[in-house]
């Protein structure tokens, strides 16, 4: 009888902590279709660490998807690479009180046919937009 109890507290507390923290038992990152029908792709859940009052955005805004493109193009320049846009998995931004914006995106490009996912970090100020980290998530 005890067991039962301890184990309907467990799920219960679990279920409890799931809707109030957004715990999930999903597994395995996001799915995503690779160009050219080479089937689907799975991508690691983003690592941005400590939230740091970030908050989350929609990241099919028109705003956030030019962002993106901005990255892959800058990115591009800086690296004679030939990355293209697809898509953008998760995107969060934080404002000061100047207005300025810190965006961090999830974005994922093709590079000769394969799908990656790459971490971007834009800063966007006064009609200006800087690129402060471009990185390959592995």
């Amino acid at each position: 009888m005890a067991l039962k109890s301890v184990s309907f507290i467990m799920i219960a507390s679990f279920l409890l902590a799931s809707s109030l923290f957004g715990v999930s038992t999903a597994f395995g990152g996001r799915k995503a279709m690779a160009p050219g029908g080479g089937g689907e792709v799975t991508a690691n859940p983003p690592d941005f660490g400590i939230n740091l009052g970030f908050l989350p955005i929609n990241p099919e805004d028109p705003k956030v998807v030019a962002i993106a493109k901005f990255a892959i193009e800058e990115n591009n320049k800086e690296h004679n690479a030939n990355l293209v846009y697809t898509t953008v998995y998760e995107a969060l931004y934080a404002e000061d009180a100047q207005g300025t914006r810190k965006y961090a995106l999830v974005v994922a490009a093709t590079d000769d046919k394969v799908l990656n996912d790459y971490s971007v970090s834009v800063v966007v100020a006064k009609g200006s937009q800087k690129v402060v980290a471009f990185q390959e998530n592995k």
